[in-house]
């Protein structure tokens, strides 16, 4: 998907692009960097111009206003990324700086831990590196312990890990990082951008899109428990 928010960026902001047009080159050139591939994938040709180009025909294909015009051989991620970004071309376009930077700061190639995790690996990886920074996180429970009287909480759905496992479960639980994907740069993690969450709800908050946070997650139980 890193790849994929790339070019349609491109073509949200520039529309029907060239192999020769210097912004498709440039773009060539980046993905061929990209740490998202093993070196051994990026051939002479590998993400060259003319595949760059053809990208935008297959994005330009799902283009409602376009007609049906364009080149329809792309996959499914073209229609996703479409069907995600098309109408928040602001976000799109800071996803889009935000795989450039950690495209540069980021040497070996990230492999992908959660399928489906539609801002791409690069985000992906940058966001789980965060949520499991030991240092913060630790210090976030032993905050969040402390603020509920001794008892360490879900703060979506109450969850309390001592409670249901007995001591196996002591000072126990995840941390969900609640800055927006975007904004993933080299900055440093506070407390305040931790929230407390058990594993289920972690989960539903990265399946979740747009990316819910805690009132969201709640909302939507509240709502399935009043319908059921």
């Amino acid at each position: 998907m890193d790849e994929l928010i790339l070019a349609f960026d491109l073509y949200v902001r520039y529309g029907r692009l060239g192999k020769n047009d210097p912004k498709v080159i440039e773009l060539s050139d980046l993905l061929g960097r990209l740490p998202i591939h093993p070196r051994e994938m990026r051939a002479a040709n590998f993400r060259n111009p003319d595949g760059v180009a053809l990208k935008i025909e297959n994005l330009r294909a799902c283009d409602p206003s376009m007609g049906g015009k364009g080149m329809w051989r792309g996959g499914r991620g073209d229609r996703l990324v479409w069907d995600l970004y098309a109408h928040q071309p602001e976000e799109l376009h800071q996803l889009a700086e935000a795989i450039r930077e950690q495209g540069n700061e980021t040497p070996e190639a990230a492999t992908t831990e959660d399928e489906g995790f539609p801002e791409g690996r690069l985000l992906e990886r940058a966001h789980k590196r965060r949520e499991r920074n030991r240092e913060v996180v630790g210090r976030k429970l032993v905050a969040a312990k402390r603020a509920g009287g001794g008892r360490l909480e879900c703060e979506v759905c109450g969850f309390d890990f001592l409670k249901f496992y007995g001591p196996l479960g002591e000072d126990f639980a995840e941390c969900h990082h609640i800055r927006p994907l975007s904004d993933i740069g080299p900055t440093q993690t506070k407390l305040s951008d931790l929230a407390v969450v058990c594993a289920n709800c972690h989960r539903m908050i990265h399946r979740s899109r747009p990316l819910l946070d805690v009132e969201g997650l709640k909302r939507v139980i509240l709502e399935h428990r009043t319908l059921s």
